[in-house]
């Protein structure tokens, strides 16, 4: 329900903005938009940044207008629920591997587990599996925890 009223929200605010005449409006929605393309761009590097760019900016509006949501009377955040934030890790989780097994392929992707050498891979591939693993319950937490 709050994922709803988040999205209805974001629409009822901003698209009236840019469809008026005011250049002023604009300029709000993109100076906003080019900070973080440029905050983006200094993490992915400049090829990276076209591709991803509209994921990790469709995930900021998502949890900031969310978490703004919570200073209205009587709602609360969304990202005060676990099963929220847990499952936008997963959703996170889900993409960060299917982009690494799609660029790589899947013998390049499944030997970054192996370590340096194929000599300790028996001792990197449990704790690779392992930290992997339990990525998305820690994004989850720390997503909770932070609001």
């Amino acid at each position: 329900m709050y994922v709803f009223i988040t999205c209805f929200l974001f629409i009822l605010l901003f698209l009236p903005f840019l469809k008026k005449t005011s250049f002023e409006y604009k300029t709000i929605f993109t100076s906003i938009a080019l900070f973080y393309y440029d905050f983006v761009e200094l993490v992915l590097g400049p090829f990276l940044v076209k591709k991803y760019f509209s994921f990790f900016f469709f995930l900021f509006i998502f949890i900031f207008l969310s978490n703004i949501l919570g200073l209205v009377p009587f709602f609360h955040p969304i990202t005060e629920n676990i099963n929220i934030t847990v499952g936008m890790s997963l959703i996170i989780f889900v993409f960060y591997h299917y982009e690494g097994v799609r660029e790589l392929g899947l013998k390049k992707y499944l030997a970054h587990f192996m370590g340096p050498g194929w000599y300790l891979a028996f001792l990197f591939i449990p704790l690779e599996i392992l930290s992997h693993g339990l990525r998305p319950l820690t994004l989850g937490l720390r997503l909770r925890t932070n609001i």
